[in-house]
Parts: structure tokens; sequence; C-alpha cells
């Protein structure tokens, strides 16, 4: 009759110090297929077992202990081990009192379900010591070691950067002192591929059972529509052929995110200016994404206007991008300027379009701008005397930057009027200020109906309503003198 093991009287106790040793030459015999099966024994800890009693009419009255394996140690209470051999001995048949077995898996395979080759016998024997030993009867424990590991957090890991998992490795109870391994692996599915890394490859549990790890990954987000994200993951054993793993999934994403631009557009510039300035926030949204490049690009309408992006100097084209911070978000300044025109050029605007660089569609920032037909009203509306008088020209509405143009015509009894400009444009309030050089405006000539005459136009860009300045022009001949000046002579009547 074959002796069973008492079910239920595995306890697990602090761990002893192992005094034996794998290296002991000749201790090594084959495995015995008739032996008992027990259920395995996981190793790194105290095990106390249970021998059966022996059948008084097999006048057993020991068991002969043989251990098989290397790079292992062990501890056998109760035993006596033959001389110059620490794997076979004797143990007395014990009567059902509990046995101590303390093994150290330095070493040791890890096999998962199925326990390693290594293993105890413990055969009853009958007679003296040295006498027949039952080996069909002989029960084997072997040793299986394979830990339950966690990752905390076992969440995925789904954004580049670093990321910190602590693995806990436990069989039944914490395993200080043991060598973690850890691996990592990227699909090809995407080019290029995601780079999952691990640091390090190999540590050692603390006291706790745990060791620490940082897993680094780089190119998980991709910008486009593909329907494969990049993945990988990172496998954490307590051996390389271990049926127990902890596992941390890394998992990409495309994404092809929308643009809102705030703000989205510009009325013209209200009178007193021609620049419109805003600082315009450009977002990522379905779904927000920092790190993302947002490349814009800026240009005008009208050939006087300029824009400029950042700074930059003015010109008619400008580009430029940025990547979103946190927040999924840009911001560019854009300076539009000279958006104020005069026939016959068309109303000037600045446009700026915005994109994520790996995609094609545009999101738009419009600066409108207009144009205007402006009167020019004078300081002075007539003059009545020859020399040099100022005269200021005002357009309205008022504009910065414009050339208030005059325009003055004499007949051929007068010498020209000039105005010269003493700025080349309108100032901050629309003005222009002119220099009106009058020749002499009465003439002396006995043809009476010979009449002077002068004006002077002022336009802002040569269009809109002109303001009108007059001269008082005469012949003295044919004015209410008396005396005429000798030079009339006999008028004409």
């Amino acid at each position: 009759m074959y002796l069973k093991i008492a079910r239920g009287l595995l306890t697990f106790l602090a761990l002893a110090v192992a005094v034996g040793a794998g290296s002991t030459a000749n201790a090594q015999l084959e495995e015995d297929p008739s032996a008992t099966e027990q259920p395995p024994i996981g190793g790194n800890q105290t095990t106390s077992i249970t021998l059966p009693v022996q059948a008084a009419g097999m006048n057993a009255n020991y068991y002969r202990v043989h251990v098989d394996g290397d790079n292992f140690s062990w501890q056998i209470s109760d035993v006596t081990y033959e001389p110059n051999s620490t794997r076979n001995g004797r143990t007395i048949s014990l009567g059902g009192s509990p046995l101590t077995l303390s093994v150290r898996t330095w070493g040791l395979a890890v096999t998962g379900s199925t326990p390693t080759s290594q293993y105890i016998d413990f055969a009853p024997c009958v007679g003296p010591v040295g006498e027949f030993c039952n080996t069909a009867g002989a029960l084997r424990f072997r040793f299986k070691v394979d830990p339950t590991l966690t990752a905390s957090p076992a969440t995925t890991i789904t954004a580049d950067g670093s990321n910190a998992r602590t693995v806990q490795l436990v069989w039944p109870t914490t395993l200080s002192d043991t060598a973690v391994t850890a691996s990592c692996m990227a699909n090809n599915d995407v080019t290029p591929p995601p780079s999952i890394t691990v640091n390090s490859a190999s540590t050692m549990t603390n006291a706790s059972g745990q060791a620490t790890f940082t897993i680094t990954t780089t190119n998980l987000r991709r910008i486009g529509t593909s329907s494969t994200p990049p993945s990988g993951s990172c496998t954490f054993r307590a051996h390389a052929n271990s049926n127990n793993f902890a596992k941390v999934d890394v998992l990409g994403q495309f994404i092809a995110p929308s643009l809102n631009v705030s703000p989205s557009s510009d009325a013209a510039p209200p009178p007193g200016t021609t620049t419109t300035e805003r600082i315009v926030t450009v977002g990522t949204r379905v779904p927000v994404a920092s790190g993302v490049t947002v490349d814009a690009t800026c240009s005008v309408e009208g050939s006087a206007a300029t824009v400029s992006l950042d700074g930059s100097a003015p010109a008619a084209l400008q580009t430029g991008s940025k990547v979103t911070d946190i927040n999924g978000e840009v911001q560019f300044r854009v300076k539009s300027e000279k958006l104020i025109s005069v026939p016959p050029t068309g109303a000037p605007h600045a446009r700026c379009t915005f994109k994520v660089r790996e995609l094609n569609s545009t999101y738009e920032y419009f600066a409108a701008g207009k144009q205007i037909a402006p009167s020019v009203s004078l300081s002075v509306g007539q003059i009545t005397q020859t020399g040099t008088t100022s005269l200021t020209a005002t357009m309205s509405p008022s504009y910065p930057g414009f050339a208030i143009v005059p325009n003055c015509t004499v007949n051929q009894y007068i010498a020209p009027v000039t105005a010269t400009p003493i700025s080349a444009s309108t100032n901050a309030n629309g003005q222009q200020t002119f220099d009106i050089v009058t020749p002499a405006l009465v003439i002396t000539d006995p043809n009476t109906n010979a009449m002077p005459s002068a004006y002077c136009t002022f336009r802002a860009g040569g269009t809109g309503t002109a303001g009108l300045l007059q001269f008082r022009t005469g012949n003295s001949c044919a004015m209410s003198l008396s005396p005429l000046p000798p030079a009339c002579g006999n008028p004409a009547q």
C-alpha cells in the first residue's frame, strides 16, 4: 500500500539558513518513475511536511532520504546523513510528527506549472538500516519556483516619456534578493516603429519583494489617419522560462486634430490707424494635443499692405511654425499694416492660414481692410497777398501715412502758384502742412477784360472730395480807382 502525504499540512515558516550543498559527487540518482508525486514545494522558504506512519506489518522503521538536483541548498530536520554525503541519509519513522524542510532556491530553474526535475525522495525501509527500502512507495517532493508578479501601476502607457513601474514578486510570500528581468518589444506595423526601452534589464528585489523599472517610450503618437497605432509591451519575469509574468502594455494613437483660431477675423482699422495688431491663438481640438507643430502662412491682398509675424520685418508674405504647449495651443502675433487704401487701389486685406504640419486642412485668420474716398479740409480758404503762406490740409476720415496731393491752376495773366509739401504724408491726425508761394495777384492792364485767376485743390491720394484754396485776384485798371494808375492809359470800354 502506497503511503500518501497528509493533506493540508504544508505550513510556510520563516526561512532557515541552508546547510546543504548541491555539489557532492556521485549523489545524483536517476528518477524512479514509480515514486508517488506529492504537491510541489515552493522554494526560498521553510516548509513542514508530515511523513505517514509506516504499517506495522511492513516492519518499516525508517525512511531513506535522497536529494536530487543542483544549484540549490536544503536543510531537513531529524535526518542523519551518510558519511561524506549531503544528499543521502535516513530519518526514523516519525509517527505523524512533522518534518521541517528548508530550501533556498538560488539558481533553481523556474518552470511554471511543471515542477523542476529537482526533488527529494523519502523511501520507506524495512529491517535494519541498510536493508530493503521500498522505492516503489517512495514519496517524491519536487521544487517549484514560479513567483507571481504584478506591475504597479498596471495602466497602459499611452504617451511618450518616462514611466516608472514597480514589479512585486511573491511566492507565496515576498521574495527579496531575487532577480527580475525585463524586456520590451514594439510592433513594426508603423514606420518608423515606436521606441520602447526599459531600465534596467535586470533588477534585484528589495526586502519587500519589489523591483522598480523605468519604461521610456517615444514616437507613440502620430499625426495622420492610419488605422494601426504604434504599440508594444514590456514583460517582467523572475526567470526566462516562467509561466508567470507581469506585462505593461504600450499603445499609441494616430490623431488628426482640428484647429480653432481665435479670433478668426478682425474688422478694418478704425479712423486714426491703418494697422491691426492681434495675438492669434491657435488651439488643437478633437483631440487637444500638445507637442504638435502648427505652420502659419500670412499674405496680403493689395499692393500697399504688409504683414509681420511675431515681430518680423513687414512684408507681403510671412511664414512661421510653433509647437503646441501643454494645453494644445500656440500663439502668433500678427501685425497687418496699411490696411486702408484710396482709389484706384482696391481694399487691402491680410490673411493667415494655419495647419497641423502633417495634415492638409487649413484654418484662417482674416484682417479686413477698406477703401476710402476721403474729403480734405483746409486751414486757409483764401489767400489775398503775395508771399509764402503756411496751410494745413486735413483728410476726413483721418488716417496717417497718406499723401495729400495739391494741384494749383493759374491763367495766362498770373505767374504760377506753388504748394510745397512740408511733410510727405499725413501725420497721426491725418494732417499735412504745405507752404503756398503766391505771386502778384493784381495786374495793371489797360485791357480791362484781362482778369487773372488762380486756385489750388488738395486731394488725399488724388481722389475724393477736394479742399479748395482760392486767391483774390484783380486788374487795377478795372477797379474803381481814382485816379487810375498811369499804366491804364485809356481803358477799353
